[in-house]
């Protein structure tokens, strides 16, 4: 049954504070107890040093969502070089150099 005599539903998302709850598939803004019709909507949650949180939910009744953002171990997102097999450094003018780690399979940036 809708919250609202218009046939809207509520829609309250709780998590970290100081996350930014975005709905992705629709143009006004999110705020908590936001009304809106029943159907899919693509909820976005981000946070600074956290994992971005994104899923689509059908809402067809009021709904508060839980989510819990997980913390980022790493802050520096390196997937992007899971298949460097090489790095090349050209600039010899560098306050660091590389240097192979072959026991680790890592590269270092090191002082000169």
């Amino acid at each position: 049954m809708p919250s609202s005599e218009d046939g809207k539903y509520a829609l309250h998302v709780v998590t970290q504070k100081g996350a930014r709850v975005r709905i992705l598939n629709i143009k006004p803004k999110y705020f908590d107890g936001i009304e809106l019709d029943e159907g899919p909507y693509l909820i976005e949650i981000t946070m600074s040093g956290y994992k971005t949180y994104k899923k689509w939910i059908d809402l067809q009744k009021d709904k508060v969502l839980h989510v819990k953002l997980k913390k980022i171990l790493n802050p520096y997102d390196v997937s992007y070089f899971k298949y460097v097999s090489k790095i090349y450094w050209y600039n010899t003018n560098e306050l660091f150099t590389p240097v192979y780690d072959a026991k680790n399979n890592l590269v270092w940036a090191l002082q000169k």
